[in-house]
């Protein structure tokens, strides 16, 4: 018999199974990605967890409650399987290729004459987009939420062209570098109703507009670690407007 429970957003489910013949559980489950996106809150109850990255390798190491147990592992995408191997018996460590996308890396656990069960790791891995005004409509037309991050070489400061419309849910990471600036008498960002956009680590500066310089939301807004300086309204809003029925979350 299993129980399942909802958990918070980073541990999808929580899932405990009462197997017979062998402990089908892990004791142990890493994955190592980058320094920012890697597993870190795994429970031995919990089955399934997600993690965005940009990275194109991940490193798995896992080790059994039963030192008998046998220790295989899947990468699925979608429903295709691109990936199988052995990790060991016990424990194991085995170095992956991340396709572009959203995948599942799969643990199985299966003990000595016993049912098995399997750990399941979402990974979405985004490219890292050049760090200029394509690239930033590239990765929000990138349609897969994010984190995206940018290819910038240092501090950057790209002026903008025209005002760029967060018409997909985005997360996008300047990691303190990409400053986007909107010179020519132009808003920046525009967050449509129904939207969803976060900013984390990015500067917004010069933008201009009849409401919200900087930024217009009407949907989701969430700025983190971000600077909005010297932008402009002639009516409200010279860094940020958010208008009725929308969400600012600073």
């Amino acid at each position: 018999p299993c129980l399942l429970a909802i958990l918070s957003p980073a541990l999808l489910q929580s899932v405990t199974c009462n197997e017979t013949g062998g402990n089908t559980r892990l004791a142990m489950l890493e994955l190592e990605i980058s320094r920012s996106d890697r597993l870190s809150d795994f429970s031995p109850t919990s089955f399934r967890y997600a993690v965005a990255t940009t990275s194109e390798t991940a490193i798995v190491r896992a080790r059994a409650e039963d030192p008998a147990a046998q220790l295989t592992y899947h990468y699925w995408q979608g429903e295709t399987l691109l990936q199988v191997g052995e990790l060991g018996t016990g424990s194991g460590e085995v170095t992956l290729s991340v396709p572009l996308g959203l995948g599942a890396i799969r643990v199985y656990v299966r003990p000595p004459g016993g049912a098995y069960h399997y750990y399941e790791i979402q990974v979405d891995r985004s490219p890292e987009w050049p760090c200029d005004e394509q690239g930033v409509r590239d990765a929000i037309a990138y349609g897969k939420g994010g984190p995206q991050t940018f290819d910038c070489d240092g501090p950057t400061t790209v002026a903008t062209q025209a005002e760029i419309v967060i018409n997909d849910d985005a997360i996008l990471d300047g990691e303190g570098e990409l400053t986007l600036e909107g010179r020519g008498g132009h808003r920046i960002f525009f967050v449509p109703a129904g939207r969803t956009a976060e900013l984390v680590g990015m500067g917004l500066t010069n933008g201009e507009a009849e409401y919200g310089g900087g930024i217009y939301n009407l949907g989701s807004a969430t700025l983190v670690d971000s600077r909005v300086g010297s932008n402009r309204a002639e009516l409200r809003g010279g860094g940020v407007y958010s208008g009725p029925g929308s969400e600012l979350f600073l």
